[in-house]
C-alpha cells in the first residue's frame, strides 16, 4: 500500500494569482501525488529524495518552469513553487525533510 501526499495549488493560485498555476481542463486545480513508501524519512538520504520529489511535483503543479525571458511569469512560478513546497513539507510533517528544506520545525512543549 502506498502512502500518498497529495497537494493542490488552489491556495497558491488565489495567493499568487499566477498564470503558471492554472487549473486543469475540468476547472479543478492541478494536483500531484507523491509516493514515498519506499523511503525512510528519518535518514538523510530518504529525506533528500523526498524533498526532490516534492520540488519536482511542485514544479509540475505550478505549470512547469517558464522561459527565462518571461520575467512576469517566472516570478509567479517561483512564488507558486516556493509556497507549494512549503505547504507540502508542512503537510508531510517529517522533521528531517522540514530541516532539509530550510523551513522551521514546529516546537513541541512537554505537558505538565
Amino acid at each position: 500500500m502506498f502512502r500518498t501526499l497529495a497537494f493542490a495549488t488552489i491556495a497558491i493560485v488565489a495567493i499568487a494569482g499566477s498564470a503558471s498555476a492554472q487549473s486543469g481542463d475540468d476547472g479543478a486545480p492541478n494536483a500531484v501525488s507523491i509516493h514515498y513508501s519506499d523511503l525512510n524519512l528519518n535518514q538523510g538520504a530518504g529525506a533528500g529524495v523526498m524533498l526532490a520529489r516534492i520540488e519536482s511535483a511542485a514544479s509540475t503543479a505550478c505549470g512547469g518552469q517558464p522561459d527565462a525571458m518571461m520575467l512576469g511569469r517566472r516570478a509567479s512560478y517561483d512564488r507558486c513553487r516556493k509556497e507549494t513546497v512549503a505547504h507540502a513539507v508542512a503537510q508531510l510533517n517529517a522533521p528531517s525533510v522540514t530541516t532539509l528544506a530550510g523551513l522551521s520545525t514546529p516546537v513541541r512543549l512537554a505537558s505538565q
